[in-house]
């Protein structure tokens, strides 16, 4: 750490990239150390933008006594490698969701995080959109009585394959829209409502021919307390619609995009500010390291979300009700 900035090194320079990259650009408790890609040209180019040391080797960039936190922004298949590999070497982690494709490697992920007396924290960005921030709190405050049943919907066309071809490739991937797409959505689910997930029944299907894995997903969750949840995702949808009704036992709850919020069809006004929760997902990473705390979104937290998703692409092939608390145990 430099004059009380956090030196970050940006692991892949691809799209989400730049996202995280803008965000820092607005903070001012961290700056970029390095830039790794194994396109030299893409870590070239963020450094000349953004400052720190080029790299195309991960192993080299983390020897560089200027970075201490790394944010890793590679395809799905690679998160786990590149995790261990930086908290190994003492560098905290910000990883990009999902976590990983498989429960497995998460734990492993955590373990080595735990072992090196690190913080791994996942970009679960939605979670730090000012809308659900004010939702959740709204919830925590029984505004609408106790939580019995909820809707999540994100229905999208979707052609990321055009611009990243390892993205409709399950291997590399998980499946685009279960751990692409899903790891937002039942992310949310949990984390608005507060409860973890006990059972699921899940439905899959592959509609459009470009996709290697479903590109259709609907399925049923039981909550703890007996709360029902349901996600429906769809890469095919031209019209879209991404939203989430809660209904509880005094009231209900309607959230759709970024902006709008509804308690008991009252609106709640929310500023628009689409960036607001890649900067305060940084923010809050920032501050965990220099205060030594489990960040919002930590690893430990966010398995149960990795729990829940495994439990669902199970679902999907066993075409039987699957247990998902038992995955955490």
């Amino acid at each position: 750490m430099s004059a009380n900035q956090i030196g970050l090194a940006i692991v892949g320079c691809g799209g989400i990239a730049q996202s995280h990259l803008g965000a820092l650009k607005e903070l001012s408790g961290a700056r970029l150390a390095a830039a790794v890609d194994i396109m030299s040209e893409r870590a070239e180019a963020v450094v000349k933008e953004h400052g720190g040391t080029a790299y195309t080797d991960l192993a080299e960039a983390l020897q560089n006594p200027n970075v201490d936190a790394c944010i890793i922004c590679l395809p799905h298949h690679l998160h786990k490698e590149a995790t261990i590999a930086a908290c190994s070497a003492g560098k905290h982690v910000l990883v990009e969701k999902p976590m990983a494709t498989n429960l497995a490697d998460c734990r492993q992920m955590k373990a080595a995080a735990d072992q090196a007396g690190v913080i791994l924290m996942v970009g679960q960005v939605l979670r730090f959109r000012t809308i659900h921030r004010k939702a959740r709190e709204i919830l925590r405050a029984g505004e609408i009585g106790e939580v019995v049943n909820a809707l999540r919907r994100r229905h999208a066309w979707h052609k990321s394959y055009e611009k990243a071809p390892w993205s409709k490739d399950p291997a590399k991937a998980g499946g685009w829209l279960l751990y692409g797409f899903g790891a937002h959505e039942y992310d949310m689910m949990l984390w608005l409502i507060g409860r973890r997930a006990e059972r699921v029944f899940a439905l899959g299907r592959r509609n459009n021919p470009h996709w290697q894995d479903y590109d259709e997903i609907s399925s049923l969750i039981e909550l703890e307390g007996q709360v029902m949840a349901s996600v429906t995702q769809t890469l095919n949808c031209y019209t879209g619609a991404w939203d989430q009704i809660i209904v509880g036992t005094e009231g209900s709850m309607y959230i759709s995009g970024a902006d709008v919020l509804q308690v008991n069809r009252k609106a709640i006004e929310i500023p628009a500010d689409p960036t607001h929760g890649m900067r305060a997902q940084l923010a809050e990473f920032i501050q965990a390291i220099g205060e030594g705390r489990r960040p919002e979104a930590d690893a430990g937290d966010v398995l149960h979300t990795m729990a829940l998703l495994e439990a669902v692409g199970r679902s999907i092939k066993s075409g039987a009700v699957e247990t998902v608390d038992k995955l955490v145990n």
